[in-house]
Order: C-alpha cells, then structure tokens, then sequence
C-alpha cells in the first residue's frame, strides 16, 4: 500500500518511522522541517516536495498536525489534499481535532467521493516510538477495515469507535480525565507535602490505592524530581485539547465542572511561560497562594493589564492567548508578601480602577509604575518591598514592574 504521511514531528514521526520500519508499505512524507524530513527518509521513507506530491497517487493519505486550523489549511486550503486527491484514495487524520472540524472536512471529502477516518492517538512520544498508543478511529467500518494494516503497522491497539468524528470525540474525554488527574495529582500532593509527608512514600500509597491514576507514573518520574525538559505533552497542545472539550460539552450542554477548573488552571500555566502540563503543579502552588482576596485582587489586575497590552499590541484578547499569570503573579505579591488587610486591598482596588481609565487611552508602562504615581500610590503600594519574592521567581520575573507587562 502506498501511504502518504503528512506532519512527521513529535507524534507523527514515530507513527511514520514505525509505518516504514514494520511494514512493506511504500511511505512518501512531506513536513516543513526537513531535519523531521530526514529522520524517515534515513529509515527508507520518500521525501515529497509540497502537498499535491505526497497526496497524489497515494492508496492513503495521513496527517498529524498541532491544531484544528492546520488540519484544516493542509486538506481544504489552496494546493491542499482536497485539491489534489481522487476517488478511491482515504484520508486518515490522526491528529487531535475538534469535532465540528472533522465533519466539515468529511463533507467535503465526502462531496468529492473520497472516504474519510478520524484516527487521534493517545500514549504520548513515548507510546508513538514503542508503537502502544490507542488508535481511536471514527469512519465507515468497511474503510475502517481497509485501513487497519496501515494502521496496525504502528500500533496493534486500534479501536473502531463508530462513525465518523467519534474517535475525536473519545480522544476528547480522554485527554480531558488525564488532565484533571494530573490538576487532582497536584492539589493532592501539595496538600500532603506541606502538612509534612514524604512525597515518595506519599506517592507510593497513592499509586497502590484508591487515588491511583496513570498520573501518577508520569508525576514520579518527571513532576517530583523535577525533570520538566524535555516535555512529555506540550501545554499548549494539553491546553488546545481541553478547550476542544469543553467547546463540545457546550454544543452538547453538558456541563464540564472539573474540565473548566482544570482549563484555568492551565492558562495560568501558560502565562507563567510554561512549555509542560507537569508545570500545572507550579501554577498551582502559586494559585494557592493567593486567598479570596489575593484571587479577586489578581483578577481584576489581570482585567486591567489585558486593556493595556491591547492598547500596545493594536489588537484584541484571544482566549487562546491564556491567562498572563505574570499580572496575577503582583497581585498576589501585592497581597500576601505585604499582609494587606481589608481597607488596603480596597485601596488596590480603587488605585487600579484609576489605571484601567488611563491604560484605557493608551498604553501602559507596568501596573505596579501607574498605581505609584503620586496622585495615584495607596498605603499598599508605599509598603511593598524591593526584594524579589519567591512567587515572582516563580513567574520568572526580577520585579513586580517587570512582571506587569513582560
């Protein structure tokens, strides 16, 4: 069988490299990274020049991409593999996607008499290059079948999941309970560690009782030592899989409680900098930090600082832009490092309704410089010291100023 493969990075080159070392399947790639490029074609693998080459005259096209637009730019755009695909030929697309997206690409598919199969992957880098990732396809079944050596020659765990989009669907609530588990993992374990227990004898009991998850294995050898680099799952990828879960609970009406917390607790995250969704823990700890008050103060400078970076940028806020937890980073500073009370948190509060008109009109040079400008400083802000707290380091920030806008 000829296949041609698309996006051969992170997951999808395992998954090729897999498809050409287990099989005798004639393998033609195409990716914009020629260094990914040339860790297939080293195995025997055909390097393609664009789209049209690696689709055309391929009994099965495959793509592995980041995100849902990409799917779509790659099969639908101009030059793409709708424009270059002939009856009789399937398109498999292995990568995370949002629901809505796979219909509209199956129709379109469909509309030209090309057959279609939703196939997302789940085990991470190292389940693609062991070749024991779950392979969740939706499609018709009879496609299905003719596919399954393909599919079958980088993994023996394929589970046909019914129509098509519902592998996308599974692939969903999947990666949304293995991201509450590690967010649950980390409560669990801060929450232990700082009434004094031993973070290894801890996980130990968790991972032999009722609390155990697949979490845990992924805490131990990464989370707890502190091996953040490589990461396993990038966040953003983490971040993108469960706003497309909670996107489809919305079309679906159902309601997503501990999906939404843990979402947030991922934005904080990405503000933070961070490129792993083990930095969850980080986020978290810095969260718990702050009390209710800490938490509203945090929130409304973060209001604040989004007007003042549209004013820089000349554009408007995206959610997948996630939260700039450096801004909830001073306002966290603000309130537990200098002990403020009631009264000075309403001064905070009055100070930065005071910024939000001025930032409003144009930019602005740091949160923390406006509230301490004469007409403007409070009593709270008199107080706040010039060292570099942990929290700010966290954050990685030097200064309270730097970490407004940074």
């Amino acid at each position: 069988m000829k296949v041609g493969f698309i996006g051969v990075g992170n997951m999808g080159g395992p998954m090729c490299r897999n498809i050409v070392k287990t099989s005798n399947h004639q393998v033609t790639v195409f990716d914009l990274n020629p260094a990914a490029v040339k860790t297939c074609t080293d195995l025997g693998a055909t390097a393609a020049k664009s789209l049209a080459e690696v689709t055309k005259g391929a009994d099965v096209v495959m793509t592995s991409l980041p995100m849902p637009k990409d799917v779509e730019a790659v099969t639908l755009g101009d030059g793409g593999i709708l424009a270059n695909i002939g009856k009789g030929q399937t398109y498999i697309d292995l990568s995370t996607n949002a629901p809505s997206m796979v219909k509209k690409i199956g129709a379109a598919m469909a509309a030209k008499g090309i057959a279609m199969l939703d196939a997302p992957v789940s085990g991470g880098t190292t389940g693609a290059e062991a070749a024991t990732i779950a392979i969740m396809v939706g499609g018709d079944k009879k496609v299905f079948d003719d596919a399954l050596p393909v599919l079958q020659s980088f993994s023996a765990n394929v589970i046909h999941m019914g129509g098509l989009g519902s592998g996308t669907v599974a692939k969903l609530v999947n990666n949304m309970l293995s991201f509450c588990n590690m967010a649950a993992l980390s409560e669990g374990m801060m929450l232990g560690t700082s009434a004094g227990l031993d973070p290894d004898k801890l996980l130990h009991v968790i991972a032999n009782a009722s609390g155990n998850s697949n979490a845990i294995k992924n805490f131990t050898l990464r989370a707890l030592p502190g091996n953040y680099s490589p990461p396993s799952f990038a966040l953003n990828l983490a971040y993108k899989d469960l706003h497309l879960a909670l996107e489809l609970g919305d079309e679906l009406g159902v309601p997503l409680q501990q999906g939404a917390s843990t979402h947030n607790l991922q934005r904080l995250a990405r503000g933070m900098g961070s490129r792993s969704r083990r930095q969850l823990l980080r986020a978290a700890r810095l969260r718990d930090h702050a009390g209710p008050q800490g938490q509203a103060v945090a929130a409304y400078l973060v209001e604040i600082c989004r007007i003042g970076i549209e004013a820089q940028a000349g554009t408007g806020w995206h959610a997948e832009l996630g939260l700039p937890a450096r801004e909830a980073a001073v306002a966290v500073h603000v309130h537990v490092r200098l002990g403020l009370d009631d009264g000075e948190v309403g001064d905070l509060f009055i100070a930065a309704r005071t910024c939000r008109v001025a930032s409003a009109a144009g930019p602005m040079n740091g949160v923390c410089g406006a509230i301490e400008t004469p007409s403007g400083a409070s009593n709270a802000m008199a107080r706040r010291t010039s060292d570099t707290p942990p929290i700010m380091q966290m954050s990685g920030c030097t200064t309270p100023t730097e970490g407004a806008l940074a």
